[in-house]
């Protein structure tokens, strides 16, 4: 399936921790934007996207905008947010080129927490959730998270439930895939790949929802809705 610039269609990808109990939190992973002026579709459809899924925990993993002009459709996205309880945002490589203070003051007059280079606990259906923005800590909580942009390598002791992360597409072209990852582009970087076992927990990639060269084959945009 061959994708030149944003059809209106985003997967969502859901999945559960099975090594944690059941009746847990849901978590939803948006990352990769890239708003531009032709954004306004997007916006719309992730506004839809997030009313539709109703996660508890809404977590923004970087790369928010390409230009100027996709302020604007970004802004329309926050304001659907100011009612959620738990928005968490960090930052992508693209968010440093483009202004990262101008990011954080564009969440924070919206309500949603920045996460960058910190950490956060949530109490919800009777469970701790510890959530780590782009850094890792030490903590005993019911369920310890890592919100990342781009994907490294962790110890394997690191302790996280769940890892996620994005800044790969998919590497945007994928001509086969397997358990291992997305080819061809698993060839060039290692975590081109879906879903791997780490530690106790997993590490999950997201093939991102934007693209600044939009143009993507058999790699459908998506987020990554999970149970912990």
């Amino acid at each position: 399936m061959l994708d030149w610039g944003y059809d209106g269609q985003v997967e969502i990808r859901r999945e559960q921790l099975a090594h944690l109990p059941a009746g847990g939190v849901s978590v939803l992973y948006l990352s990769d934007f890239h708003f531009n002026g032709y954004s306004d579709r997007m916006s719309e459809r992730l506004i839809q996207l997030v009313q539709q899924a109703q996660p508890q925990v809404l977590l923004l993993g970087g790369d928010y905008l390409d230009t100027r002009a996709g302020m604007a459709p970004f802004q329309r996205f926050l304001q659907s947010l100011e009612n959620h309880p738990h928005v968490l945002a960090v930052a992508g490589n693209h968010d440093h080129f483009f202004g990262v203070e101008t990011i954080r003051e564009m969440m924070n007059s919206h309500g949603v927490f920045w996460l960058e280079k910190t950490s956060r606990q949530l109490h919800l259906n009777g469970r701790t959730l510890h959530i780590d923005g782009n850094c890792t800590s030490q903590n005993t909580a019911d369920c310890r998270i890592l919100c990342l942009h781009q994907p490294r390598t962790l110890p394997p002791d690191a302790g996280y439930d769940l890892v996620l992360a994005g800044h790969l597409h998919g590497s945007q072209v994928v001509l086969w895939q397997t358990a291992r990852g997305l080819y061809p582009g698993r060839w060039f970087y290692r975590w081109n790949m879906l879903d791997e076992p780490h530690g106790r927990g997993r590490y999950l990639v997201s093939r991102g929802l934007g693209d600044t060269l939009p143009v993507r084959f058999n790699c459908p945009r998506e987020a990554v809705l999970v149970v912990v």
